[in-house]
């Protein structure tokens, strides 16, 4: 459904629902592993993005690690260079949440 919106619709892969949520975001939130792979592949992607509440797709993946696949999802943004410092309007890094949530 991606590729088929991104390809044949030339829809911009950074493009923010009205709460500021790209499909990046909300891949990360679904722990859609293969959606974020997909997306990640796409050379204009902007990982740090941040929606309304100052969170990029890295802090939305370590907030919904209790999902499996958000971890390899977490490993994944880490790989691609995601600010593992960026902070949320809460000065919450990802590490700050991880530890709220006693993840390793």
């Amino acid at each position: 459904m991606i590729y088929f919106l991104l390809n044949d619709f030339k829809l911009n892969v950074n493009m923010k629902d009205v709460k500021g949520n790209s499909a990046l975001h909300w891949a990360a939130y679904m722990g859609s592993e293969n959606a974020v792979q997909f997306l990640l592949a796409d050379k204009n992607i902007i990982i740090e993005d941040k929606e309304e509440t100052g969170k990029t797709p890295l802090l939305i993946a370590v907030i919904n690690s209790d999902k499996n696949e958000n971890l390899n999802i977490v490993k994944s943004l880490l790989l691609e260079g995601a600010d593992r410092w960026s902070i949320d309007r809460e000065d919450k890094t990802a590490l700050d949440y991880a530890n709220e949530l006693k993840d390793e």
